[in-house]
């Protein structure tokens, strides 16, 4: 660099050298690959990675300085942070930064029961959501942006909500049978949350004297268990017992375990269909059975449900 200086009457001129170094160009990545810039709390940490990989660099969080590479939503909470990288090269004292905007929200917990379970029936789903109430700088970050209902498989109805809460809804199954119903709900379309829920439909009968000896069929009865965790115990088909219910029949029977034994503390269910005796002034039930149970501990019970 060069610099001159006349005013008519005197001149002169000095030179200085200077050297334009190159800033560096610096970025960063994080390990979890399913995941951008937005994360969901329950999220396994992330691992934040210089580019290039040189030693030396800072990571802070919205200006603080980070002690590791870390960053753990559940540790920092729902909000937005910006994450910025600086690097200074040590041969040239010169600095490169980057910087990106990680947002942080609440993973929806969704479950779900239901009110009903006979064909022509409106049957009614009753969610409970949690988890979407997080707030950063006063300000509610938790929005829920879908919601699905999976009612059979070529039933799927968009559900509401009301502050981040799923509406009821209900709806009318015209065949009987047993659906596998599902919730899906997202919150901020990235953080998801599904629940099941195994439904059993049953058929509705109201011609009498109604008559099931199960020998062709299940009868349109169907096994329940107490959650879609536990495994069903009733089951119908051929009874291996040689003696039988019924000796000469084809023991087609419902059973706790056709081929085996029922395990300590199970309990489950077989529903029946839904009889209508509006029209019948003094209804009465009579049936086989055959019970191998320790006594006084096991058993069966026979239930019934008015529909109001």
């Amino acid at each position: 660099m060069n610099y001159s200086y006349d005013n008519g009457f005197c001149s002169g001129d000095t030179s200085i050298f200077v050297r334009a170094d190159t800033a560096p160009v610096v970025s960063f990545i994080h390990t979890l690959s399913y995941r951008q810039d937005v994360f969901c709390l329950g999220d396994e940490p992330a691992v934040l990675r210089p580019i290039p990989n040189q030693p030396g660099g800072v990571f802070a969080l919205n200006d603080i300085p980070l002690i590791d590479t870390i960053f753990d939503p559940d540790i920092i909470g729902a909000g937005e942070y910006v994450v910025r990288y600086t690097y200074v090269e040590p041969a040239t004292t010169c600095e490169g930064s980057y910087e990106d905007t990680f947002y942080v929200y609440g993973t929806p917990d969704v479950s779900y029961r239901t009110v009903g379970g006979c064909q022509q029936d409106s049957i009614r789903f009753i969610p409970t959501t949690a988890g979407l109430n997080n707030f950063f700088r006063g300000r509610l970050v938790d929005s829920i942006t879908s919601i699905q209902w999976v009612l059979a498989p070529s039933v799927v109805l968009q559900g509401t909500s009301d502050s981040n809460r799923v509406d009821s809804i209900r709806y009318l199954y015209s065949a009987p049978g047993v659906y596998n119903t599902q919730l899906i709900v997202a919150n901020q379309i990235h953080c998801i949350d599904t629940h099941d829920l195994r439904l059993v439909i049953s058929p509705d009968v109201n011609t009498y004297p109604y008559v099931e000896d199960f020998e062709s069929s299940a009868g349109d009865w169907f096994a329940e268990s107490r959650t879609v965790d536990h495994p069903l115990l009733w089951e119908w088909g051929t009874d291996n017992n040689n003696a039988g219910i019924r000796p000469g029949a084809n023991n087609n029977v419902w059973a706790t375990g056709l081929d085996t034994a029922y395990q300590t503390s199970a309990d489950a269910w077989v529903y029946s269909p839904c009889f209508d005796m509006s029209n019948l002034s003094r209804p009465m039930i009579s049936l086989d059975y055959w019970s191998h149970t320790r006594s006084r501990v096991d058993g069966a019970l026979l239930e019934y449900q008015r529909d109001d």
